[in-house]
């Protein structure tokens, strides 16, 4: 009986194949009634890990398809893992700067995403922040590139460990992070200083340094000065 029964099933399934060879409309609407009766096809392996990955398709049976076409479980798992989204290195970056992962880990993630060791580093120097033109201004005219004015200021006085822990999160390094500490403070006004010049706080000297640093041009200082 089982016998008979597999012949049957190989000659309906070379009816189509047949009526294909000689009549190619004829072959097709066989094979459509045939699919009628017997709907088995299944999406490609790609088609697959797509729906497993909306939660369309459950886990055993997306392995169960991916059987269906030829595919072990192994491979199968392996496929869907290669389609799985990554983060990009500034994410990756990120999540280093700030604790998330270590270095090490940091360096497989980026390697996953095609990086080379060369380009790791080479990216991780580049998405260092570094300062703005206006920063890098503001910088130079409250003397934050002349150690001595800013040792003299006490400009990096108070300067809490924990900004410098915090910006490194945003991947600010320790010396860019000191130069904005010493460049934040409020300065007295021009009037301020001039009467502080008056009753012989400061000097005619340190005078000038208050007016450079409060970005008073070179033509004007004097000029203040005398009147």
């Amino acid at each position: 009986m089982q016998f008979f029964k597999g012949i049957g099933t190989l000659i309906v399934t070379a009816i189509p194949l047949f009526l294909r060879m000689i009549n190619i409309p004829a072959g097709r609407m066989a094979e459509y009634a045939q699919n009628r009766e017997v709907p088995n096809l299944i999406p490609d392996i790609f088609t697959l890990v797509e729906g497993y990955h909306r939660n369309i398709l459950s886990r055993s049976d997306y392995i169960l398809d991916a059987k269906n076409l030829g595919y072990n479980e192994y491979r199968a798992r392996e496929i869907y893992e290669s389609t799985q989204q990554l983060l990009t290195a500034f994410d990756y970056i990120t999540a280093f700067r700030r604790g998330i992962i270590n270095e090490n880990e940091l360096d497989e993630k980026l390697q996953e995403i095609k990086l080379s060791k060369s380009e790791t580093n080479i990216i991780k120097q580049t998405s260092l922040y570094f300062p703005n033109p206006s920063d890098l201004i503001r910088f130079a005219v409250r003397e934050v590139y002349s150690p001595e004015v800013v040792s003299k200021f006490g400009q990096k006085d108070d300067l809490p460990a924990e900004f410098i822990r915090e910006a490194k999160k945003a991947g600010i390094p320790k010396d860019q992070a000191e130069n904005f500490w010493a460049a934040h403070w409020e300065l007295p006004g021009i009037q301020q200083g001039f009467e502080m010049l008056h009753r012989r706080v400061i000097d005619d000297g340190e005078l000038d340094m208050l007016l450079r640093a409060l970005d008073v041009m070179p033509f004007w200082r004097d000029k203040v000065k005398k009147y």
